[in-house]
């Protein structure tokens, strides 16, 4: 129905590929994708991780970036942090670890959500090194 054709090779012992060829015709109504900026150099950005060398390897690969990176050690050093920028150039995006002492990923990213006083709520991205610490220490 759509010009191609489906084969199949089988050796016994060794496994069997199956391949198909199909043509498609291009339609006309379709959007173009949306893709991502290619320069985000610039891009302010959070970290927040208790695990002092988690922070530090994201901070670095982040600033490999050319974004605009800070890191603090907790949800409510985020929640500080993110205040004080409001006012003068809000922070785009943050790294959030999920699993910290005190007020947990989850808990600061709610809070963040709901603060009002934000000029701009950044996009929060949930992240976790949790059960790795060791392997972080070496």
């Amino acid at each position: 129905m759509m010009g191609g054709n489906i084969s199949v090779t089988s050796q016994p012992g060794q496994g069997s590929t199956f391949s198909f060829t199909a043509g498609f015709d291009i339609s006309s109504g379709c959007e173009q994708p949306q893709t991502a900026p290619v320069d985000l150099a610039g891009l302010k950005v959070l970290v927040v991780d208790d695990n002092e060398a988690a922070r530090i390897v994201l901070s670095e690969m982040l600033t490999s970036f050319r974004f605009e990176t800070t890191a603090v050690e907790s949800g409510d050093a985020a929640l500080k942090e993110l205040a004080r920028a409001s006012a003068e150039k809000p922070y785009d995006l943050v790294f959030m670890d999920w699993k910290m002492p005190g007020m947990d990923g989850i808990s600061t990213s709610q809070h963040i959500k709901q603060d009002s006083k934000l000029a701009q709520v950044p996009l929060i991205i949930m992240i976790t090194a949790f059960g790795r610490e060791e392997i972080m220490r070496k």
